[in-house]
């Protein structure tokens, strides 16, 4: 930018401050919008990289719930087996069976 204002013809063609302005403008104005459409892209990102990370929280979570669920049930289970041969021991003492 700072060589625009050093030039005074260009292919034959006189240029003049209103031009080296305008020139200047124009260009102020490409950078503004490049940085703009970064700042969207970045934005964007960030926006999926949280949606991603809510995803992967829920996720966990319900691996968690399930865990808890499935270590009760489990539970459960081994107090009914030993209810179970409880019993059975119960009637096979009673019955007198070896």
């Amino acid at each position: 930018m700072c060589y625009l204002r050093q030039i005074h013809v260009l292919d034959g063609v006189t240029i003049t401050i209103d031009k080296q302005n305008a020139a200047s403008d124009l260009y102020i104005a490409e950078v503004k919008a490049f940085y703009e459409s970064l700042q969207c892209i970045d934005d964007t990102y960030r926006k999926e990289i949280q949606s991603i990370d809510q995803q992967e929280q829920m996720r966990e979570n319900h691996v968690l719930l399930l865990e808890k669920e499935m270590s009760a049930a489990l539970n459960e289970l081994q107090k009914m087996i030993t209810e179970g041969r409880g019993i059975i021991q119960k009637e096979v003492s009673r019955q007198g069976i070896d």
